[in-house]
């Protein structure tokens, strides 16, 4: 039973949606089927290898409706698998569809309207309250640096915290960016 499970641990930022799908469709083809996602742990289980592929989308407001939603996309014979971080996974069979067909997205158009979505609901959240709460620990940083290690500890602590979100905002900016070039231009 454990060889028919196999589990992997993989970090994907918000932009990084198709390098996820194609991850998760390399997965299919060497027999392994994703059964479930949570975080950046994907478990999969043994399958026939075969050409399948993945996608996300993001929309919030399919909670409100979901079996309309889930239903618009069992028509056009995608397979819902789960829900994560307002993320929906489907999947479908490459096999004998064209090009067109594995995409859930029509045009250029809805996709950037899909990382319009994300961009306001996860990023702009996430900036708006870094904002606000490092001005005020940069202030308290240096208002209680002394010669202690417990406060050299602690300013080292929110110097590393501030540089990580820096980092994950110029990443997920940075990403966004070029997706948005990407598809502006086709």
């Amino acid at each position: 039973m454990e060889k028919d499970i196999k589990k992997t641990t993989k970090v994907f930022m918000l932009p990084d949606y198709e390098e996820e799908e194609q991850y998760l469709a390399a997965m299919h083809k060497e027999g392994w089927r994703l059964k479930k996602c949570k975080g950046y742990s994907y478990t999969f289980e043994r399958c026939t290898p075969e050409d399948v592929v993945y996608r996300l989308d993001f929309n919030m407001e399919k909670k409100s409706n979901m079996e309309d939603y889930l239903s618009m996309y069992r028509d056009y014979g995608w397979e819902y698998i789960q829900d994560m971080n307002d993320y929906s996974y489907f999947r479908k069979s490459a096999a004998g569809v064209t090009q067109e067909d594995l995409e859930i997205f029509c045009d250029n158009a809805s996709r950037l309207a899909m990382m319009d979505r994300i961009i306001k609901a996860k990023l702009l959240p996430l900036l708006c309250i870094f904002l606000l709460i490092t001005p005020n620990v940069i202030y308290l940083m240096i208002r209680h640096i002394s010669s202690s290690f417990a406060s050299g500890m602690l300013v080292g602590f929110w110097s590393a915290i501030v540089v990580l979100y820096v980092y994950i905002f110029v990443r997920c900016f940075s990403g966004f960016a070029r997706l948005k070039k990407k598809y502006g231009n086709q």
